[in-house]
């Protein structure tokens, strides 16, 4: 006796919100410099901690922690340009909650570069 296999019905879904391609772009660009800014400042605080433990530090890499706060700072400076266009173009806006780390993770920087400033 042979069984007959029941076909699934291949229902084509359709994404819930279909984005156009600058909106893609922008998108992702804004993430990837939330990201390099996120990394820039891990780094650069990392060593920074590094550095003030170890006493005999090489001069070559005093520098590399205010370089990678510099490296913040612009791409934070990018982020935060990127995040009006995001929702200018972007059907759905992000979430709430991915907007405010962008932010937050792009005000760091700078803020931690007026405060040297001051001092």
């Amino acid at each position: 006796m042979v069984r007959k296999r029941k076909q699934k019905s291949k229902s084509t879904r359709t994404p819930a919100t279909v984005e156009n391609g600058r909106a893609e772009f922008v998108t992702v660009a804004w993430m990837l410099a939330t990201m390099t800014t996120l990394g820039a400042e891990v780094i650069g605080g990392l060593l920074r901690v590094v550095l003030s433990v170890i006493e005999t530090a090489p001069t070559t890499l005093i520098a590399f922690p205010n370089l990678m706060l510099f490296t913040a700072a612009v791409t934070g400076i990018v982020c935060l340009s990127l995040t009006p266009l995001v929702y200018r173009f972007r059907r759905v806006p992000p979430p709430t909650a991915v907007t405010v780390l962008a932010v937050t993770v792009s005000m760091i920087p700078l803020l931690i570069g007026v405060v040297q400033s001051l001092r």
